[in-house]
């Protein structure tokens, strides 16, 4: 199937408003290209969507992908409910929701009850403890299930041309007005208003091994236009490259890895449990 088809079935998603249909015209290129990482299913499989918003790719991991299952997990679905619906084409559709702050709240999801885990671009909105998030996806997941997480490149070569124009080096680190203007200053607001934490290779990679995972695949790519693409600029990357040819550094904007379970340890009984150099501490000791 196509981009056209995915295109198709995210836009024929019953509960559109302004935010969904803004999102689609924004972010399909980049969804699109995270998801040829995604393995398919046999038409068995449970797979959960972590941070999954309003639900609008469940359609698409049935038709393109293969799943059997498909639940939602996050901070804004329904408790413990289900949604339910039918696209255009007359197909109907029950996902059942679970709701959570994933990096507070235990999932409330059965230990090894899921296949495969897709969380695209959420991470980067953590601002408390990423590996919480994590360890609770590897508990949730079967042996040997697969998570799918996507996040912004901390280090691309786009982030390049932004520190040279002096710009911020990351793709959302301002302030998001639209966040604010209902006057609300909550914890939902404080999530939606940007990047906490924009990722490199090494940051995703460690959480990962650090909570029983392997690595599959880290990969980057690039889903849009570079905003500053003169000639300087493309000058400059090629230059970079050939700087430093070993680098081991992703330079596309979108890191997506595939990691699978081998192993579940709870998170206090972790040896790595605050993985360098994704976390810090002030102290010397």
């Amino acid at each position: 199937m196509t981009k056209e088809t995915f295109r198709s079935i995210l836009e024929s998603f019953p509960a559109q408003g302004p935010k969904e249909k803004a999102y689609i015209r924004l972010a399909i290129d980049r969804m699109w290209l995270t998801l040829q990482h995604l393995p398919r299913g046999t038409g068995t499989e449970h797979l959960m969507d972590v941070g999954s918003g309003s639900g609008l790719m469940g359609p698409a991991y049935i038709k393109m992908w293969g799943y059997g299952q498909v639940s939602l997990l996050g901070y804004d679905v329904e408790a413990e409910g289900e949604l339910v619906f039918s696209d255009q084409d007359g197909q109907s559709y029950r996902f059942p929701t679970h709701q959570a702050n994933i990096e507070l709240d235990r999932f409330p999801v059965p230990d090894e009850s899921v296949d495969t885990v897709v969380c695209t671009d959420v991470f980067e909105h953590l601002i408390f403890d990423p590996m919480f998030a994590m360890n609770e996806i590897c508990r949730i997941l079967k042996p040997g299930g697969v998570a799918l997480l996507s996040v912004p490149n901390a280090v691309s070569d786009e982030v390049l041309t932004f520190l040279l124009n002096n710009r911020q080096p990351g793709f959302l680190r301002n302030y998001l007005s639209d966040a604010l203007m209902d006057g609300s200053r909550d914890l939902g607001t404080v999530y939606n208003l940007g990047h906490f934490h924009e990722y490199t290779a090494p940051e995703l990679a460690g959480l990962a091994k650090a909570c029983g995972f392997e690595v599959q695949s880290l990969s980057a790519f690039n889903y849009r236009e570079p905003e500053f693409n003169d000639l300087r600029f493309r000058l400059m990357k090629r230059m970079v490259g050939w700087l430093w040819p070993r680098s081991v550094r992703l330079r596309g904007e979108e890191l997506v890895g595939v990691f699978r379970r081998t192993s579940y340890t709870p998170l206090d009984q972790l040896p790595d449990r605050y993985p360098r150099p994704l976390y810090s501490r002030m102290s010397r000791e």
